[in-house]
């Protein structure tokens, strides 16, 4: 079967002539898949664009090709990409898109980032990120390889051999250690500490991941390592990263001195934030410990991201002396203007030592990423949810964590009012006759400044009496950029509390879906259109539903007949009865429809249009000549499980 993604795409496919010969692609069946080639162009000289039906009607027309030949033979031209499955767009087409050009350009210049990040630098959001991506990768201009839990991108021409260790020096930790070890060849690691406001340990972390990589080499020399940075590779890295000059002076045995005067390193800069009320505090702490007092201390704010939110005290606070041994915090209160708060702060510091002497230091730059914060909880019940979140961008993550599934369900709810979202609903689905169990939960907020509001699901899949189970945490709002920050903070709940927390692989995500689509499953309706007779029904519920319930349904199937009339055709059409989610798909001869605990997936929707298109195929001739006798259809049954994969 051809799975197309029809959400974004319109089921739609196109084809790259650019630069082919038929005659010299070597396919498996060449000449059955030259005639089915012949179709594809006719139909792209004609369209360009053209979806995989209307192809399949006219091969099957044309050719005197079986089915299984029909799609061997597409599927070559998809493996060759002369057909682009799920495109409108042709190789030299892609670059035209101003927004797509940007992002081909950014990871030129600045390969080994993350989703995240080059969603900020080029200004989109995750939905258009995602897309314009996904359009450079399928076309070759970009890769994407996963390190840790980031999938980076490079540009497609970017040595593999190197994808890790510019990586690495994306993290600003790393990257200031092997810009120390740059400007100080071969010091030690306290000597590396000198330069870093970080624990020991902390330190020897990233030295092994810069020496696994082959950033950096170690030398020891009379039972003492000192590290030197790998010349060859920094050469070629300073295509892509401006390095810093960082001198550290060595420890050296020195006469002895009667005063000593103050040195920088005795005085330690600090910064952190908080989210306290409806008010972000920047704070910057000055610790002495020197043998002297400093004076006229003094913080200065270089710069904040001004577009989300201002000041509420003055740009620079001081205070006069800052005795020997001890510290002061000095404060800065912003006030947000917008429900999401992203952007870095800067500042400085000065002083004055015992001798007059003046100093100034840089503050580390502190990054405020904020939307749980800044929200409060949104009271609403859960049909207005299902429908206000229709419309909206979704995205999501998949992971694997070490918890069981009815106490990763109890901690996510928790977790989620913890970030001052609204639980809406939470329910377990279970069964005596599987080990499986489903949870849902959903819940609601809005910002407290413009009022954006924003959807949190979590859904989760785990063995009764398992210690793993597996989580997707999405989020939905009619605000893209809100969408991000929640599902980051929510993970690193988990995270901080000390569980595992794996990727899913593609296909344990496909899998994911597939188990909550089949167990969301509640009855199956097949209705013959012409004279509103229900020709097969399935419960696969171990409760029969309520019998008003499924006159209800029936009455939705024949209404949505009607209303398709004169051979106007809207694919897919879903609906909500009381609490539960109804999926209609009209075909020639029949109506077909779904009942469900939540509205489906598109795994779903590609199936139940292949059922419909199947089912009519295999009964058309009872469909065409109606008797009025229903046993025919019986078998229904087996082709429904064939096609789910049940």
């Amino acid at each position: 079967m051809i799975i197309i993604d029809n959400n974004t795409l319109d089921d739609k496919l196109s084809i790259d002539l650019e630069a082919f010969d038929i005659n010299k692609t070597k396919f498996k069946k060449k000449e059955k898949t030259k005639l089915v080639y012949s179709i594809v162009k006719d139909l792209f000289d004609k369209r360009q664009i053209f979806s995989f039906d209307e192809f399949y009607r006219i091969c099957s027309k044309k050719l005197n090709l079986s089915d299984s030949e029909l799609l061997d033979a597409f599927r070559e031209l998809l493996d060759n990409d002369i057909i682009i499955e799920g495109s409108r767009l042709t190789r030299d087409e892609i670059l035209a898109n101003e927004a797509r050009k940007n992002i081909f350009d950014f990871i030129i210049k600045n390969p080994g980032y993350y989703f995240t990040f080059i969603m900020n630098e080029v200004g989109l959001g995750p939905h258009a990120c995602r897309w314009h991506l996904d359009m450079l990768e399928r076309f070759n201009f970009i890769r994407s390889q996963k390190f840790d839990r980031y999938n980076v991108y490079f540009n497609q021409d970017f040595p593999e051999s190197r994808d890790e260790m510019t990586f690495i020096l994306r993290n600003e930790n790393a990257l200031r250690i092997f810009e120390i070890l740059n400007s100080n060849p071969e010091i030690d690691t306290s000597t590396i500490g000198k330069g870093m406001d970080l624990h020991y340990t902390t330190i020897r972390y990233y030295l092994e991941k810069l020496k696994n990589s082959n950033l950096i080499e170690e030398i020891k020399e009379n039972n003492k390592i000192n590290y030197k940075v790998n010349e060859y590779n920094r050469l070629f890295l300073e295509r892509y990263f401006e390095f810093n000059d960082i001198t550290i002076e060595k420890e050296e045995v020195a006469e002895v001195i009667p005063t000593s005067p103050t040195q920088e390193k005795d005085i330690k800069v600090l910064r952190g934030g908080e989210v306290v009320g409806e008010k972000i505090i920047y704070k910057v702490k000055i610790q002495n410990d020197s043998k002297y007092n400093i004076t006229d201390v003094t913080v200065f704010l270089i710069s904040y991201p001004r577009e989300c939110m201002g000041l509420t005290t003055r740009e620079t606070r001081s205070v006069s002396k800052i005795e020997s041994g001890g510290f002061r915090s000095l404060e800065f209160e912003f006030e947000p203007h917008k429900d999401c708060v992203t952007g870095t702060i800067h500042a400085s510091a000065t002083y004055i030592d015992q001798e007059n002497n003046s100093h100034t230091t840089s503050v580390h730059p502190f990054t405020i990423r904020s939307v749980c914060d800044l929200l409060k909880p949104y009271r609403v019940d859960e049909e207005k949810f299902d429908n206000m979140i229709l419309g909206w961008q979704k995205t999501g993550e998949f992971k694997k964590i070490n918890l069981n599934i009815f106490e990763l369900f109890e901690r996510s709810k928790i977790t989620l009012q913890r970030h001052n979202f609204f639980v809406i609903s939470s329910k377990l689905y279970q069964n005596e006759e599987s080990v499986l169990v489903r949870g849902m939960i959903k819940a609601f907020a809005e910002g407290k400044y413009v009022g954006k509001k924003i959807g949190m699901l979590i859904e989760m899949i785990g063995n009764k009496e398992g210690e793993l189970s597996q989580i997707r945490t999405s989020s939905t709002s009619e605000d893209e950029g809100m969408m991000a920050s929640p599902i980051s903070e929510i993970i690193d709940d988990f995270e901080q509390a000390g569980l595992a927390l794996d990727m899913m692989s593609d296909n344990e995500q496909e899998l994911f879906i597939k188990e909550k689509s089949l167990q969301s499953l509640r009855f199956l309706l097949v209705v013959h259109k012409d004279v509103g007779v229900t020709i097969f029904s399935k419960n696969f519920s171990e409760n029969a539903l309520d019998a008003d319930l499924i006159s209800g349904f029936l009455t939705a199937i024949s209404s949505f007949g009607m209303e398709l009339s004169g051979g106007q055709s809207i694919g897919i059409k879903k609906m909500e009865y009381e609490s539960l989610k109804i999926v209609l798909q009209q075909g020639t001869y029949v109506n077909v429809g779904l009942i469900l605990d939540d509205f489906p997936e598109q795994w779903l929707d590609l199936r139940l249009k292949t059922f419909v298109k199947a089912l009519e195929t295999q009964y058309k001739e009872n469909l065409k000549s109606w008797t009025g006798d229903v046993s025919p259809y019986r078998s229904i049954d087996n082709l429904f499980d064939k096609i789910f994969e049940i």
